[in-house]
């Protein structure tokens, strides 16, 4: 579900539908759920005094620290901070929420610069602010203001239909900014974490050239646009922006809200004013300078990531290389830049065992015999019940590591499909990848995991790829034992019996338990076309083990 948000840059008058959809967490894009990258998990904040920072963030926020400690050396030298220097950070969270985190970090014995140093709300470059829910938003401006925080503004109250705000762009140490935003009448739901600040939920950054800005977001990285709105303020008068009163009527503004699947949670915020000219903060944009460095993004498939920016013709400002980043433990971390000089960040949690070794250890985990459950078949006849045998077996060659797959359905277990799958650690991937033959004559091997030394002298002119090359299957760790997906963009078959091109995604998942399994088809143009529906998998529990 999209949560909406009322934000100081929409423009209003709006069409009504248009107002209940921002206003009523509307759905305005769905989700895709093999999308490589998810929403911002944190954001990154250069600070001079983080003692300062955490009594704000514990006293009025009603945050708590999750971590504190040391920041990498690594993560330091990605971005040449200078090598005498050192610095500490904090990672607090408002409770009960497990995104939107806030990484404090301060720099020692190293020189540094406000990023956005006296900044107008129009001036672009780097991270212009971060976005909060608020509860009583008078009582935290009271509170903030008595430990120095100021604004552009003060908290302006806005009506918008049948919804009352108040908003207050809060500017605190360091420059930077938080939006915060409270929902007066009706009361806001979904949010039941909200004690007093809620977790980030989206940053924004001023730019020159929002097509510009567009064109990287949605066709270099894929994001989604969620949101947009284009106008000025419907009347002169005070407004959260600080602009001249008898000018906020007359000061255009282009806004566009993007999100790696089309959602709200974990976003960013493009504003483009029109007719506004300040200074460009782009160069002042990284460590170790104070300011809002960064948002950290986890990712599914960082390898993969890193070859398709830069097939798009993304910079990479480092490759992916490896970090411990608490909490979040071992992790894979890369860096670009947008078009306004802004960070952000990618990273992959490592879960340990992705080695040669572990080859053993998956297919230890996959060879024996697995059954589906009656009524967890495939909803007909054919697979009222799934028999699934695998052995590992001599095929000198595939390679060192096949196994034998033998699927038989119904109550009769009649052979349905038979074939040889072949795995090998890949270390440019960090999988281990999986690829699949098929056998010319399959009635000469049913069977075969009964008598593994059937297949021994077996030769390539005996089988055939069952799928193309870049359909391979990448197994990685995951919780309580492996799983692999194959996404229906990396997958593009020929089908003789349709006389069409087909995409297949395939997804599996093996512990000591059971394996999950999955296989779809997909049009040209999208439309499912065979298989069970996204996120649907079957389940077959393991009825005994064949060792090896």
């Amino acid at each position: 579900m999209t949560r909406c948000s009322l934000y100081r840059f929409v423009i209003l008058p709006l069409p009504l539908p248009l107002v209940f959809a921002l206003l009523q967490c509307t759905t305005l894009a769905s989700a895709d759920s093999s999308s490589a990258i998810d929403g911002w998990q944190e954001a990154v904040l250069s600070v001079r005094d983080i003692d300062r920072w955490v009594d704000v963030l514990e006293d009025v926020a009603a945050w708590e620290v999750i971590h504190s400690g040391a920041s990498s050396r690594a993560w330091m030298d990605a971005w040449d901070v200078d090598p005498q220097a050192i610095a500490e950070e904090v990672v607090l969270a408002n409770p009960g929420s497990d995104s939107g985190f806030i990484r404090l970090v301060s720099f020692v014995g190293t020189d540094q610069q406000l990023i956005r140093s006296n900044a107008q709300t129009w001036e672009t470059g780097g991270w212009f602010d971060v976005n909060a829910r608020v509860l009583n938003l008078d009582r935290r401006f009271t509170e903030l203001q008595k430990r120095g925080w100021s604004g552009y503004a003060d908290p302006v109250k806005l009506q918008f239909g049948p919804f009352t705000v108040n908003e207050w762009l809060a500017r605190g140490p360091d420059g930077i900014v938080f939006a915060l935003i409270e929902r007066i009448e009706p009361p806001l739901e979904g949010w039941p974490a909200l004690l007093s600040i809620s977790r980030l939920f989206n940053a924004t950054t001023i730019v020159n050239d929002l097509n510009a800005s567009l064109d990287f977001y949605v066709n270099r990285l894929g994001f989604r646009v969620y949101l947009e709105s284009d106008g000025s303020s419907p009347e002169a008068g005070p407004n959260v922006l600080g602009l001249p009163h008898n000018l906020a009527g007359e000061i255009p503004r282009r806004v566009r809200i993007v999100h790696p699947q089309g959602s709200n949670d974990g976003s960013i915020e493009l504003i483009e004013f029109d007719g506004v000219i300040g200074r460009d903060f782009s160069a002042r944009a990284r460590p170790p300078n104070l300011g809002i460095l960064m948002l950290r993004f986890p990712v599914r498939d960082i390898t993969q990531l890193a070859r398709d920016l830069h097939a798009r013709g993304v910079t990479i400002e480092s490759q992916p290389y490896l970090l411990e980043l608490p909490p979040y433990g071992d992790i894979r971390i890369m860096s670009i830049r947008g078009p306004g000089g802004e960070i952000i960040e990618f990273f992959e949690r490592q879960l340990p065992g992705t080695t040669s070794e572990s080859v053993n250890a998956l297919i230890d985990l996959m060879v024996g015999e697995f059954r589906s459950k009656p009524d967890e078949g495939g909803g007909d006849d054919q697979f009222e019940l799934l028999v699934d045998r695998r052995a590992v077996v001599n095929v000198p060659h595939l390679g060192r590591h096949v196994v034998y797959w033998q699927l038989n359905t119904g109550e009769d277990e009649r052979v349905y499909r038979q074939r040889l799958l072949v795995f090998e650690f890949v270390p440019e991937r960090d999988a281990i990848v999986q690829t699949t033959w098929s056998f010319r004559e399959p009635d000469n091997f049913v069977d075969a995991f009964k008598d593994p030394q059937r297949l021994a002298a077996i030769s390539l002119d005996d089988l055939e790829r069952t799928l193309p090359v870049g359909c391979e299957q990448n197994w990685r760790p995951a919780e309580q034992g492996w799983a692999a997906l194959l996404k229906a963009k990396d997958c593009r078959v020929w089908s003789e019996r349709r006389k069409s091109w087909r995409l297949i995604e395939a997804e599996a998942k093996v512990t000591a338990e059971a394996y999950w399994q999955a296989e779809r088809g997909f049009d040209d143009t999208g439309k499912q076309v065979f298989g069970t529906p996204p996120g649907q998998l079957y389940r077959l529990d393991r009825a005994s083990a064949i060792k090896h």
